[in-house]
């Protein structure tokens, strides 16, 4: 009786004052349906949750002015269950049609759980299945977390794991021209499922240029470990952003690519440095499609490599 009255303070609380949540390990789905997007800033303790996660015809789980921050890496450990319909589930954290400002996700550890999802198994609805998937945001930070489990059971269904790729189709008045602040940071990527039949890009940003949607300087991934990623991927991409500074990767395929079919980072270029690659496929990696182009020289946006530690030895 004691623990039952102490959820429900917590609850009114968070009720009143739309800032802080404290849901208990398990269902994580009503409290994220109940008071996400309200600016709450929910509070995980060390143990296991699961979510549906987002559903691009009921629910948004990534939403402006939340943030998600748990015990530690490896302590709390939020896991996917229950996707089961093609390209409209399958994503822990999903903006769809929102653009998303001031959002972050720290000290707990994402499980994709892709190999235990019915459209793993069911032909009609079989896609790729990941952690974060971003339309279009701002000022977005991931810290400190671990993605794990991630795949896709489908040809011509890539698994991005994270993801933030501008669509012009969101509304006008919901998009500002910048997307910038994107930031993931000091994050651990590992354990992807067997049984893969399509490649895969472990972080993936990019703009939306003929939309008017143009990322920034800002946006950056920093020290995050890519630890034996390849699996049985056609292929493994660790990263394609603006920024990918300070990273470590071991047996896990390219360490940068990107494949612009129209211009890309016209307003940041890109930069590229103090990066360490073990037992890389290749370093870098860019198929330019007809009008594709990264950077613009003429606004200081330029293609920038400094020192990175690159070898293609197999590291165990």
């Amino acid at each position: 009786m004691e623990m039952r009255t102490l959820l429900i303070i917590f609850v009114l609380t968070s009720r009143l004052l739309a800032l802080d949540v404290y849901p208990p390990p398990g269902n994580l789905d009503p409290y994220w349906q109940q008071y996400g997007g309200k600016g709450t800033t929910f509070h995980y303790v060390a143990g296991d949750y699961y979510t549906t996660g987002g559903n691009f015809l009921s629910f948004a789980s990534m939403q402006s002015g939340d943030h998600h921050i748990g015990a530690g890496i490896d302590k709390t450990v939020i896991h996917l269950v229950g996707a089961h319909l093609k390209t409209v589930d399958g994503r822990i954290f999903a903006s769809f049609s929102r653009w998303v400002s001031n959002w972050s996700c720290s000290f707990l550890t994402l499980d994709c759980n892709a190999t235990a999802q019915p459209k793993w198994f069911d032909p009609a609805n079989q896609a790729s299945i990941g952690a974060v998937s971003c339309w279009g945001g701002d000022h977005i930070t991931i810290e400190q977390v671990k993605v794990i489990g991630f795949g896709t059971p489908v040809a011509g269904s890539e698994c991005f794991p994270v993801s933030f790729f501008a669509n012009g189709t969101l509304p006008a008045s919901g998009k500002p021209a910048a997307m910038d602040y994107v930031l993931v940071q000091d994050c651990f990527f590992e354990g992807p499922v067997t049984g893969n039949k399509d490649g895969c890009t472990i972080v993936g940003m990019v703009d939306d240029v003929p939309a008017g949607v143009f990322m920034g300087p800002h946006c950056v991934v920093n020290n995050c470990y890519f630890l034996n990623c390849k699996s049985d991927f056609s292929y493994v991409h660790c990263a394609g952003a603006p920024r990918v500074t300070n990273c470590y990767a071991t047996n896990s395929g390219t360490f940068w690519s990107a494949e612009p079919t129209r211009v890309i980072y016209p307003h940041c270029g890109v930069f590229i440095d103090n990066n360490t690659a073990l037992g890389a496929d290749y370093f870098l990696l860019i198929k330019t499609h007809p009008g594709g182009e990264i950077g613009d020289a003429t606004q200081g946006a330029d293609f920038s490599i400094g020192p990175n530690n690159v070898t293609k030895e197999v590291y165990p």
